[in-house]
């Protein structure tokens, strides 16, 4: 769950760009600690052929301990954005899961909180340029290095049977990937850089090809660079993935509107 975008009109160009800057390290830290907590589920299912979950006096106290856990090491808006999320006590629990299965929190979490870090020292040290040039690019990197990480749907290369316990997090982790996918094709294809739009929209697919959020933003990105056919051969392919879904399923309603809007002398794509 992200901050809610503060209205523009009330704030100047360096505050809602911190506003941003919060979103996308709480949106970057929420991605990687479930990652974290996917091989710790996977690593006990493997060894001990059952995942360790916690207790409930520990599922109670975890949410107030993984706050004082994170305080020195998280930017205060950061952490308030975290703690704001109804998944906080999911993601508390995943912290006191790490621990319990004797993962080193006070090495793990210094890493998982230096891109939120990061965000913040780039704003200090460029607060004038960010003024000047009325962008944020430092926050698109963030999100940029996390989507090179992407290479497919997560777990989809391991032996399903070996770690069928970790199924359950996968659409946690593909929703997450998507989430930031969609905020950098977005912000790219607003910025009329296009090719940045197509390649963070594609990363998204190759953990959640079904997405059509993702899709949308493909076609917009060939739209806005006048690819009219690199755009007929993506509403084709998005047809495609959409007949191999439980034999077959329709487009949403949002997706099949957008391309006739785009496309307009084009046939109604199922």
């Amino acid at each position: 769950m992200f901050t809610p975008a503060p209205d523009p009109a009330a704030v100047d160009p360096l505050a809602e760009s911190m506003a941003e800057a919060v979103q996308t390290s709480a949106a970057a830290f929420r991605l990687m600690l479930t990652i974290s907590d996917a091989v710790r589920r996977a690593a006990q299912k493997q060894r001990q052929g059952q995942e360790e979950e916690l207790a409930e006096p520990e599922k109670k106290l975890a949410p107030g301990w993984a706050a004082d856990a994170l305080r020195s090491l998280l930017d205060d808006r950061v952490l308030a954005d975290l703690m704001s999320g109804e998944d906080w006590p999911a993601m508390a629990g995943q912290m006191g899961g790490l621990q319990k299965a004797g993962v080193d929190l006070t090495s793990i979490l210094p890493q998982l909180s230096q891109a939120a870090k990061t965000v913040y020292q780039a704003v200090e040290a460029n607060q004038a340029r960010i003024q000047a040039a009325g962008t944020d690019r430092w926050a698109e990197l963030a999100l940029r290095r996390a989507l090179a990480l992407v290479r497919g749907r997560p777990f989809a290369a391991i032996d399903p049977q070996r770690y069928a316990r970790a199924e359950p997090v996968v659409p946690e982790m593909v929703s997450a990937i998507a989430d930031v996918a969609y905020e950098l094709s977005s912000r790219r294809r607003e910025a009329a850089d296009y090719a940045d739009a197509l390649w963070a929209a594609h990363q998204g697919r190759l953990a959640a090809e079904e997405n059509e959020l993702l899709h949308r933003q493909i076609f917009l990105a060939h739209h806005g660079a006048d690819e009219v056919d690199a755009l007929r051969e993506a509403a084709a392919r998005l047809a495609r993935i959409n007949e191999g879904l439980g034999g077959g399923v329709d487009m949403e309603a949002e997706t099949a509107q957008l391309l006739q809007m785009l496309l307009p002398r084009t046939a109604a794509v199922r």
